[in-house]
């Protein structure tokens, strides 16, 4: 009976090893996808401010 318990403990304990292994892999995916957002905002917030010829004559060549 010891033992039975013992072992559910330590399949509970693994349990949420892993629940928090996979919130915090979520989270820092958020993070990611949050600054990835940031970035292109930040990049179409430059191409407005610059004329958006040049740029794509750049981006053309290159």
């Amino acid at each position: 009976m010891a033992q039975i318990k013992a072992d559910s403990m330590i399949q509970r304990k693994s349990i949420l090893i892993n629940l928090k292994q996979i919130k915090w892999r979520f989270r820092s995916g958020q993070a990611c996808a949050n600054f990835a957002v940031q970035q292109v905002r930040f990049a179409i917030i430059i191409l407005k401010r610059i004329s958006i010829f040049p740029v794509a004559h750049i981006l053309y060549k290159g």
